[in-house]
């Protein structure tokens, strides 16, 4: 649960800017890790992440949950204003599979892969 009143006011402007907010915790992201393994046959997932620390778990839980189920991820610290909703909206999508933002770039250092 969120206590720090700055992180919960960041994390409400996703979903006040209707965006869907997932918050997780270990058991959690094992299973998706393992859902990951389940889909994709790649047993040795598993076996990496069980020696990961718990920052790089981290960090491979944000990119397994996308992979598996898509939509953008950002920090607990990052806020969404009105503008991130029609950045968002206005992105080709259906052309890329990976768009990324620097930080702080006020989004003039995009990119994107297909």
């Amino acid at each position: 649960e969120l206590t720090d009143p700055v992180m919960k006011a960041r994390h409400f402007s996703w979903i006040r800017n209707g965006f869907r907010v997932q918050l997780t915790d270990d058991n959690e992201a094992l299973n998706d890790i393992k859902r990951l393994v389940d889909e994709t046959k790649e047993s040795q997932v598993l076996s990496a992440y069980k020696l990961l620390s718990p920052v790089e778990k981290a960090d491979l839980w944000r990119y397994v949950r996308i992979y598996l189920d898509g939509g953008i991820y950002s920090d607990i610290d990052i806020g969404a204003r009105p503008e991130t909703t029609d950045f968002f909206l206005k992105q080709p999508f259906e052309k890329l599979n990976l768009i990324g933002i620097i930080e702080n770039s006020q989004y003039d250092k995009l990119w994107g892969f297909k």
